[in-house]
């Protein structure tokens, strides 16, 4: 695979994993690569059972992912967007 094949399959999965609702929460280099770290939280809703007498709740789950970044391009990609992201949070 030639490295811009690489580079574009690895920006497609930081891609897809953000558009799926993840945010980077960890990074890490080293002779391997950049090892990315993943987490998104959903929210689920228990309805309410009156016959159980089981009242409305809701529940948090917590998803996790990793991904190994092997193209130098695509671990500048990565720094950008978390610059970017703190660029926004230092924004609002």
């Amino acid at each position: 695979m030639s490295a811009y094949a690489e580079y574009v399959s690895e920006r497609r999965q930081v891609d897809a994993l953000i558009a799926d609702g993840y945010a980077i929460t960890g990074a890490g280099e080293d002779l391997d690569g950049m090892h990315l770290y993943f987490t998104k939280v959903t929210e689920e809703t228990v309805e309410e059972n009156e016959l159980l007498q089981v009242p409305a709740e809701s529940r948090a789950t917590v998803h996790t992912a990793k991904l190994l970044l092997l193209n130098p391009d695509a671990r500048k990609y990565v720094s950008m967007l978390v610059f970017d992201a703190q660029r926004k949070a230092e924004g609002s």
